[in-house]
């Protein structure tokens, strides 16, 4: 039996205390992005079509909303893990690639449903006796809404105060529950078409109408309640395209307001009817607006005409316009009816808000400077001119945008200020919330007083850094070690060789705080934007007693830590002596096989 090298055992141990494995993250991009058990290639169908459909539902990188919620390719790797280890495999993740595939079909169809759900209750459902073919238009969406309501119960969602993901389909089915499924439900059953038998026209209810079934096929018009959900995908996707905050709101607006247009127009014309079936009138007996149109003289055989007049009828009554309909009237005039005169208030007190809304969001823009991602821009831009005066090259330019844009996340404010009208108490608490995933990814902290590690993080200095800076050099003097919230570091010797790369959770430079005077044995390097947290020394001598068994972990990190960088650089060594000797050798071969022709060559 071959003993085993002692030296690949500490290899085998990670360069933070054994919590880590030191798995560079350029290895992820080699083989599969997602993080899944490997198959072996005798692997049956059935296996290979679930790692398939396990990759579309995980996590993915490519989502708009992933690095709001998971700011580091750790992070994301991590997540990937969790999800597709897990007994709810089969979970469909809020931010992957299917979910945001449906997404966009979800869009469409909320467009779908928001324009002919109105158009098809108003024109043809109220005012006939027969279900009319053309509402069979809105089936294919009803059957979509079906599907999504199956795929809410299986989709993970995510928290927006904690940024906490969550994948339990128990806690999912109580979320959605209590929120939009019961108006899911009700909007997503083809009524029209399942009581085609029951359709009625307006007049008195022992004969025709029956407005109880009136009311219950009018109950998909709730859908338009998923109003807000249509603007958050909306935002999401065009954020993907590149379209800017500000643009985005436009195209909003502009869309908003078409469909309340829209809603404007049948509601003008549908109402009226509904009354009629409320009253048991006949559309004969009513004195309603459509009823005096000379040049249109059975209501279902222009309903383009129809929807032209009501458009216009809307659009006065939102703008709050007095104005009579555009069409030829009999010679006769009546006044509005109630019905008319319903309609007409209801308009005026939407619009009104509308109105009023649509200040609001033009105040916004032009009186933003409070706003933090005005703010943010402001900045921003008098860094722009900042770099511009003083000519800084385009690589630093770029760097000190990154950094600032990494930093304050597009928005901007002054965290000084409000936290310092806290108590010592919520500063505490804020400081505990912000840094827990840190307490509990760092090995060293495990099985310690919770008192004493709160101390610790209350005392750390949040700092960032950019792709490819040096956080220390070999043999620099430090005074403070690091731990890293999120981000990707790769250490290195004297001699430049790569030890390890680090990352969420881990920690390092813990040696110049055991050993005072100690120098740097190695050279941290930031791979992409990381944020450390700094332990400076007279905090760590403060809060950790030489006696205690966190410093007992620190100090055998440290020799566990020295012992890696010492036999890397002893092999370093030795490679460079045989590659010098095999140099020698090879340059005195060479010179002894020339000889000169003559003394003076």
């Amino acid at each position: 039996m071959m003993a085993k090298d002692p030296l690949a055992e500490v290899k085998s141990k990670s360069f933070d205390s054994g919590k880590r494995k030191s798995t560079h993250i350029c290895e992820l991009s080699r083989g599969s992005d997602s993080n899944l058990l490997k198959l072996q290639p005798t692997a049956p169908l059935r296996s290979r079509l679930k790692r398939l459909f396990q990759k579309s539902i995980i996590v993915t990188e490519k989502h708009p909303a992933t690095r709001f919620y998971l700011r580091s390719h750790a992070a994301v790797s991590f997540e990937k893990k969790r999800h597709g280890r897990s007994p709810n495999w089969w979970v469909i993740h809020p931010c992957s690639s299917v979910r945001f595939g449906w997404e966009i079909v979800m869009c469409i169809t909320y467009l779908f449903c928001f324009i002919g759900i109105p158009y098809f209750s108003a024109f043809y459902m109220l005012n006939t006796s027969t279900y009319h073919w053309k509402e069979s238009i809105l089936v294919p969406g009803y059957f979509v809404c079906i599907v999504d309501i199956f795929l809410n119960f299986i989709t993970g969602y995510t928290s927006s105060n904690s940024h906490e993901i969550f994948l339990d389909p128990g806690v999912i089915a109580s979320h959605y529950t209590r929120g939009y499924f019961l108006i899911d439900l009700l909007t997503s059953i083809p009524y029209s078409w399942v009581l085609q038998d029951y359709h009625s026209m307006p007049g008195p209810t022992s004969q025709n109408s029956n407005f109880a079934t009136i009311m219950i096929e009018l109950l998909p018009l709730l859908k338009l309640l998923r109003l807000r959900t249509l603007y958050n995908f909306l935002m999401q996707f065009w954020q993907v395209l590149g379209i800017g905050h500000n643009v985005a709101v436009s195209l909003w607006i502009a869309l908003l307001t078409a469909l309340i247009f829209h809603w404007a127009a049948c509601f003008t014309y549908g109402f009226p009817f509904v009354l009629m079936h409320a009253t048991g009138s006949r559309i004969e007996d009513s004195d309603t607006w459509f009823n005096y149109i000379t040049d249109l003289e059975d209501h279902s055989a222009d309903q383009y005409r129809l929807y032209q007049l009501s458009f216009y009828n809307g659009l006065t009554g939102l703008c709050a316009i007095d104005s009579t309909i555009v069409a030829d009237t009999k010679e006769h005039n009546t006044g509005e009816t109630i019905g008319d005169k319903i309609v007409t208030c209801v308009l005026l007190i939407f619009g009104t808000l509308y109105q009023l809304y649509l200040i609001v969001v033009i105040l916004q823009w032009v009186e933003s400077e409070n706003a933090p991602e005005t703010r943010y821009q402001q900045i921003r831009n008098s860094l722009r001119l900042y770099i511009r005066k003083k000519q800084v090259p385009p690589s630093l330019e770029r760097k000190l945008l990154d950094y600032y844009q990494y930093s304050f996340r597009d928005k901007c404010f002054k965290e000084n200020a409000i936290v310092s009208a806290f108590s010592d108490h919520l500063k505490d608490e804020i400081v505990m919330h912000t840094c827990r995933q840190l307490m509990d990814s760092v090995a060293i902290f495990w099985n310690v007083p919770k008192l004493l590690v709160g101390s610790i993080i209350t005392a750390l200095k949040p700092e960032i850094f950019l792709s490819n800076e040096i956080i220390f050099k070999c043999d620099d003097e430090g005074n403070c070690m690091y731990f890293i919230g999120s981000g990707t570091l790769a250490v290195i010797t004297y001699t430049g060789k790569e030890i390890c790369h680090l990352e969420d959770g881990s920690h390092f430079g813990e040696s110049s705080l055991l050993y005072p005077g100690f120098r740097r044995p190695v050279t941290v390097i930031a791979l992409e934007k990381c944020e450390l947290f700094k332990l400076e020394r007279k905090d760590f001598n403060r809060l950790i007693p030489t006696n205690s068994d966190l410093h007992q972990r620190m100090r055998r990190a440290v020799k566990e830590q020295m012992a890696i960088v010492v036999q890397i650089e002893n092999d370093a060594t030795l490679n460079r002596g045989n590659d010098l000797e095999n140099w020698t050798s090879n340059l005195r071969m060479e010179s002894s096989s020339e000889k000169p022709k003559n003394p003076e060559e």
